[in-house]
């Protein structure tokens, strides 16, 4: 007679089984991939197509791609673009507000981008209202003289007023405020950094300080360390936890409006004190070492060098997070401008010893008239690739959105300076570019904490990024520059294959889990508890203990509502029952089940009733007394 030991027993499982991801647009079931694309002329827009099945290579793609989730490279932080108060102010007063923030945010949205990563002005910047000139909205005007007034309040403003914090000619942060709030509400996982373009003109030096250019005194730098951090706070007071701050936009020009210089000495001051001053108030926000072009990289070689020299400074390089690039003095080539990023990394890392620094794109425009076509190229051949493959942890684009003029801005009226990711025609219909089609190639798909892999490369005019999300999933973001030919590509992992037909200047992204393949993984349980086994090195409590949760590439510490993938038993008197779940797609999968009685010789137990896909099947073995005998059971499930 066999019968279950009271004190030993094994299930097993080795599981092709997905358990569809929380975040974002989900990865199918195991052996197929999800696959979106934009065409050349932007009129397929991130477009989800029909799925595709792992099988046998055919043979005849023009590439193959190996993705290996185990070399990683850089942390992905976002992707995204600049909520300026102009690009606020054209959403929020836009007819359809709530459903170009969704095109912007909800990763599900079909058609939209699913940005998070996000960039918001501290202040005024060059994209904000004519404050100057209108009083009714007032305008975005937070480095005013008077300081009575809370940071982000209109030099017009009653500050005893009762709605100073509601009503738009007071509260110029409103626009910025509610549509974050919204986009919060598509995607709580969006990351905030804010810059300011000028300190508040009473802070400057000079005996006629300006808006434009100038320098903050040194006798105010506490002032203005104050001042970033009620603006953090202010912030945080409407639900919107800013990640980080940089100091100082662009810091080596001072010809925008706003604008203003400031010395690497000046940025270290800068950096020592906010670090301080964060500390006092028990914030958490980060510090961005620098913002400006690529061609200056001893501006932060000076800023980090200088933290090191003294204790202060080494408190606050451990809240800096890395350094931001700006691309718009890049070289004819553009790219060797971003190699300069990729060196710096290394240089940070081997010479000046600081590891573990960031470095994102965090501005870069397009130019009116758009051309989808030709901007695509663009885009993705002089930043986006070189970028991803020069260790930036996110691209951030400038504005969301601007009219047709490039307007409103404080720039003159120049309608070439600068354009939208989404732009407002005349007619108030909504164009979208094609950096922010890129955008969503990434922000779609890529989840928190997600690595780029190395697999990356150029081969006959295709590009190919690929990525591992926390939840195992891998990402293939692939370009075809070829004008004129349909390519074939290949994607292989364990021996299985799906090709996705590339067609010429297409943006493809494929998203799977990865393809599962036959192998035993055993777990000893060393108790029974309730008569249950296999629920040890269990924290979520679900059901499925820690080599479980890895094999079927779900988090181990959050519960699984579909419940237990191992064997589950339930002991009666003279009988048991044992429990397993079948998962979605048994067509595709082969179950075995086996037992054993020393762990040496097995049987194949056959199943005696047909297996229902998406529910628990339950087999009794009658004659089963407790501790007689010891039997062990194993389960295989294994991708056909």
């Amino acid at each position: 007679m066999l019968t279950l030991p009271k004190l030993t027993a094994i299930a097993v499982l080795t599981s092709v089984l997905a358990v569809m991801a929380t975040y974002g647009v989900s990865p199918p079931m195991r052996g197929s991939a999800s696959y979106w694309k934009t065409n050349k002329s932007g009129t397929v827009f991130v477009q989800k197509q029909s799925d595709l099945r792992f099988g046998s290579s055919s043979g005849t793609a023009h590439i193959t791609i190996t993705p290996d989730p185990t070399q990683v490279e850089q942390e992905i932080d976002g992707f995204g673009g600049s909520m300026t108060h102009s690009a606020a102010y054209l959403i929020n007063s836009h007819p359809n507000r709530s459903g170009i923030i969704q095109q912007l945010f909800d990763r599900d949205y079909t058609g939209g981008i699913g940005a998070n990563f996000v960039r918001i002005p501290i202040g005024a910047s060059d994209y904000s209202l004519n404050w100057a000139t209108s009083y009714s909205p007032a305008g975005p005007f937070s480095a005013q003289d008077n300081p009575n007034l809370p940071v982000g309040i209109s030099p017009f403003a009653n500050p005893n007023a009762p709605d100073l914090m509601t009503n738009p000619s007071y509260a110029i942060d409103k626009d910025i405020i509610e549509v974050l709030q919204e986009g919060l509400s598509h995607n709580p996982d969006i990351r905030f950094i804010a810059v300011p373009w000028s300190a508040p003109i009473r802070w400057k030096s000079g005996s006629s300080p300006s808006f434009t250019g100038g320098t903050l005194d040194p006798q105010y730098e506490d002032d203005y360390a104050d001042y970033f951090a009620d603006f953090v706070q202010f912030y945080a007071g409407h639900g919107i936890d800013i990640w980080a701050i940089s100091i100082q936009n662009e810091p080596s020009h001072e010809g925008n409006t706003p604008s203003m210089r400031m010395e690497p000495a000046q940025a270290i001051r800068m950096a020592i004190q906010l670090d301080k001053e964060f500390t006092a108030r028990g914030l958490e926000t980060k510090i961005i070492a620098f913002e400006h072009n690529m061609e200056d990289d001893d501006y932060p070689r000076q800023f980090f060098t200088g933290l090191q020299t003294s204790q202060d400074g080494q408190d606050a390089l451990a809240r800096v997070a890395g350094t931001g690039w700006h691309i718009y003095d890049e070289d004819q080539d553009g790219d060797q401008e971003i190699e300069r990023m990729g060196s710096f990394q290394n240089e940070l890392r081997d010479s000046i010893g600081i590891s573990g620094m960031r470095s994102w794109i965090t501005e870069r425009t397009g130019n009116n008239p758009i051309n989808f076509t030709d901007d695509a190229w663009w885009f993705w051949q002089n930043v986006t690739y070189p970028s991803m493959t020069n260790e930036a942890s996110g691209i951030l684009w400038w504005n969301f959105m601007l009219n047709h003029e490039g307007q409103p801005n404080l720039v003159n009226g120049d309608i070439f300076r600068s354009r939208g990711m989404y732009q407002l025609n005349a007619d108030n219909s909504i164009s979208h570019t094609a950096e922010a089609a890129i955008i969503g190639h990434f922000s779609k798909f890529l989840e928190p904490g997600a690595h780029r892999l190395n697999s990356a490369g150029v081969q006959d005019s295709i590009y190919y990024l690929t990525f591992k999300n926390p939840d195992g999933s891998i990402v293939v973001v692939l370009r075809s520059h070829n004008w004129q030919f349909t390519r074939k590509v290949e994607v292989q992992m364990h021996s299985k294959s799906i090709e996705v037909a590339l067609h010429p200047e297409h943006f493809t992204t494929l998203i799977f889990h990865q393809p599962g393949y036959a192998g035993w993984i055993s777990q000893p349980s060393f108790e029974l508890s309730g008569h249950t086994l296999d629920r040890l090195a269990d924290p979520d409590k679900d059901g499925m203990p820690n080599l479980l949760e890895y094999a079927l590439n779900t988090n181990p510490i959050i519960s699984d509502s579909n419940g237990s993938r191992g064997i589950d038993f339930q002991i009666q008197s003279g009988y048991a029952d044992l429990t397993f779940h079948v998962g979605q797609d048994p067509a595709f999968v082969n179950y075995v089940l086996q037992k054993s009685t020393d762990l040496e010789t097995w049987e194949t137990v056959p199943f005696n009733a047909y297996l229902v896909p998406g529910t628990d099947y339950t087999q009794r073995h009658n004659n089963v007394e407790m501790g007689y005998e010891k039997l062990f059971f194993r389960l295989q499930a294994s991708e056909l």
